[in-house]
């Protein structure tokens, strides 16, 4: 069983910011703990999450895979500048159920479109401070 959720989402600031809040870095380099075989290998316990960037392309493109020991989630966020101050961003996930079991506790799919709402919602917030720290002040 899959669930597939696509969504699309504007934020009023340059790709270069929009970026970094994603987490990927100024420098496009993701956090990558384990190794492929590794990943391929290990179980996740419950409440364990394994997680493996995908493809990383600075400003444009972040993909990485999670899974758990429910399932396997793809998720795919890429950016696209509108001008120089907006950056439209369309996110992608695709879970793939590792039972029945886990589609029926993921409330049939319900689980997924949740959560990229919360990532698209969480991500404007992190942007939105991260860009009121690196404001310069009125003084100088």
């Amino acid at each position: 069983m899959k669930t597939r959720v696509k969504r699309t989402a504007y934020y009023h600031y340059p790709v270069e910011l929009v970026w970094r809040g994603i987490g990927v870095g100024n420098d496009g380099r993701a956090v990558d703990p384990l190794n492929e075989e590794q990943y391929e290998n290990y179980e996740p316990e419950r409440g364990t999450v394994f997680t493996r960037a995908l493809e990383v392309k600075q400003n444009e493109v972040f993909s990485f895979q999670m899974k758990t020991w429910l399932f396997y989630s793809d998720w795919r966020i890429e950016l696209y500048p509108v001008d120089s101050c907006e950056t439209k961003v369309r996110f992608i996930n695709t879970v793939k159920y590792r039972s029945l079991q886990g589609f029926i506790y993921s409330g049939f799919g319900a689980l997924a479109r949740n959560e990229v709402k919360q990532f698209v919602k969480q991500l404007g917030k992190k942007i939105d401070s991260d860009f009121q720290k690196n404001r310069p002040s009125k003084e100088e």
